[in-house]
C-alpha cells in the first residue's frame, strides 16, 4: 500500500485495503473478469481479520469494481477510478456474440435473431398488475430485474419480447404457462426468462415437457430458494442477514437484536443468516435477542390508523413502542429489522423517547427503499441490476455452449448510513 499513503492517512484499515486493491487492479495484477484471491488468503496477506477484508471488498462491490457470484468467487468487473472516492456502479460486461450466430448451440439459435422472451411465472411482473409493487416508486422489483436483462440483451444486438400471462385487477390468467412458452417459440424466441416462480416443481415440469432447453435455454427468477434442474437466478436473503451482523459487530454494536415481527419466509431466511454470522464470530445463538411484536399494541395502532392488516411500518413501530415502554435501554446494541419499513417504524418509536440511531444504538434494515436513504438508515440493497445481468450471462453462455454454473444466488450491497455510525470499531 504505497501509491496513496499520504492521501490515506487517517482513514480506516479496510479503506486502506480497498484502495490497495484498486491500485493492484489498475496495475494489472488482476485483469477484468479474473478472480480475486479468497477472503482468508487476503486476510492472511494483509494480516487483518476476515471482517476487515469483507468490508474492503464490500466497498469495491458497491463501486462496481468487483462482482461477486455465490459459489464462484469475487471477480474484477471494471477498472476503478484512481480516486479514493466512491464512483457510481457500472453495468457488468456481457459476453459478445458475433452477428452471424454460427457458433451458437441449437438449430433455432442459428436460424433466428437473438431474441429473449420474458414470461410471467406464477405472478405478474408488470408494475401495474403486480400485487406487491414498491410503495414509493410503483415499480415491482421483478420489473427492474427484467429491465436490466433487456438492457444487457440489447447491448449485444438482441431483442426482447414480453408475454404477460395476467391482466386486470383480479389478475385473471390470459395464458397458461405452456401456452406462453409455445407463443414465445412462435414469435422467434431463442432464449426464455420466466419470472416470479412460486411453484417451481410445476414450472419445471411444464418447461421440460414443452421445449428442448438444449435448443432454447431457459432461466428462472425467484425470491425463494429453488430446487430444480433448470438454471435460475435468486437473491440470497440469508447472506443479507449475515452481512448485517458483520457490519454491526465491526462498528462496535453489541448485543445483537433481531426484530422477529414478520412471519414471512424471507424474514426467516434473513434470521438464519444472522444466526450463522454470530456462530462464525464465535458467538452462541443464545446471545441473539429476538424482539417479538406486541399483538395488542399493533392491533390498536392498525385500528386507529385504518391501516392494512399487514403493515411492516406499523409492526416495527408497535414493537419499538413496547420495547422502549418496558424501560429497556439499548446501551449500544445493534438492531436488525426484517425490512426497511419495519426499521423506520422502530426508528420512529425510538425518536419519541429521545433515542437516536447511531448514537444510542445501531439499526439496519433490508431493501434500500428511497425513504431509507432520506432517513439515514443503513440497509442491504437487493442486487436487482446484477440479477438481470447474470440471467443474460447465463443464457448467452448456454447458447454458446460454454460451461457455467447454472444456479446463481446473488448477494446484496451494504449501504452504510448514519443509523450505524461508528462507535468503537473492533477492527
Amino acid at each position: 500500500m504505497t501509491r496513496n499513503n499520504q492521501r490515506l492517512q487517517g482513514v480506516t484499515m479496510y479503506e486502506r485495503i480497498a484502495q490497495d486493491l484498486r491500485e493492484k487492479i489498475l496495475d494489472g495484477k488482476w485483469a477484468i473478469n479474473s478472480a480475486l484471491p479468497s477472503r482468508p488468503k487476503l486476510a492472511s496477506e494483509y494480516q487483518v481479520a476476515p471482517l476487515t477484508i469483507e468490508r474492503a471488498i464490500n466497498i469495491l462491490l458497491a463501486e462496481g469494481v468487483l462482482h461477486s457470484i455465490n459459489g464462484r468467487g469475487t471477480f474484477v468487473h471494471a477498472l476503478p477510478q484512481s480516486s479514493v472516492q466512491k464512483q457510481s456502479v457500472q453495468e457488468l460486461p456481457v459476453p459478445e456474440i458475433s452477428h452471424n450466430h454460427e457458433h451458437l448451440v441449437g438449430r433455432s439459435a442459428k436460424t433466428k435473431a437473438l431474441t429473449v422472451a420474458l414470461i410471467d411465472g406464477d405472478m405478474p411482473a408488470s408494475p401495474t398488475l403486480s400485487p406487491h409493487p414498491n410503495p414509493e416508486t410503483g415499480q415491482d422489483w421483478m420489473t427492474l430485474i427484467l429491465t436490466s436483462l433487456q438492457r444487457s440483451w440489447s447491448r449485444i444486438g438482441g431483442r426482447s419480447i414480453s408475454i404477460s400471462r395476467f391482466e386486470g385487477i383480479d389478475l385473471h390468467s390470459v395464458f397458461t404457462l405452456k401456452e406462453a412458452l409455445l407463443l414465445a417459440i412462435e414469435q422467434g424466441a431463442t432464449a426464455i426468462a420466466i419470472s416470479n416462480i412460486l411453484d417451481v416443481q410445476n414450472v419445471t415440469s411444464i418447461v421440460l415437457s414443452t421445449i428442448d432447453i438444449q435448443e432454447i435455454p431457459v432461466v428462472l427468477f425467484s425470491w425463494e430458494p429453488l430446487i430444480t434442474p433448470l438454471p435460475y437466478v435468486i437473491y440470497d436473503h440469508a447472506y443479507a442477514g449475515y452481512s448485517a451482523v458483520q457490519h454491526l459487530l465491526a462498528e462496535g454494536y453489541d448485543p445483537i437484536y433481531y426484530l422477529d415481527i414478520i412471519d414471512w419466509w424471507w424474514s426467516k431466511e434473513r434470521l438464519r443468516g444472522v444466526k450463522a454470522a454470530l456462530r462464525d464470530a464465535g458467538r452462541s445463538e443464545s446471545e441473539l435477542q429476538l424482539v417479538q411484536m406486541d399483538k395488542l399494541a399493533f392491533e390498536t395502532l392498525v385500528q386507529s390508523q385504518s391501516a392494512d392488516s399487514w403493515n411492516p411500518y406499523a409492526e416495527g413501530y408497535a414493537a419499538g413502542k413496547h420495547f422502549f415502554m418496558a424501560n429497556k435501554k439499548p446501551s449500544q446494541a445493534g438492531f436488525i429489522a426484517p425490512n426497511d419499513w419495519a426499521a423506520l417504524g422502530w426508528l420512529t418509536a425510538a425518536q419519541e423517547v429521545g433515542l437516536s440511531a447511531g448514537r444510542d444504538f445501531g439499526l439496519i434494515g433490508f431493501d434500500n427503499i428511497p425513504r431509507a436513504d432520506r432517513s439515514g438508515l443503513t440497509t442491504l440493497a437487493p442486487p436487482l441490476e446484477e440479477m438481470g445481468q447474470e440471467a443474460a450471462r447465463l443464457l448467452l453462455a448456454m447458447m454458446q455452449g460454454h460451461p457455467t454454473s447454472l444456479h446463481s444466488s446473488l448477494r446484496s450491497h451494504l449501504m452504510i448510513r448514519t443509523s450505524t455510525r461508528r462507535i468503537h470499531p473492533r477492527i
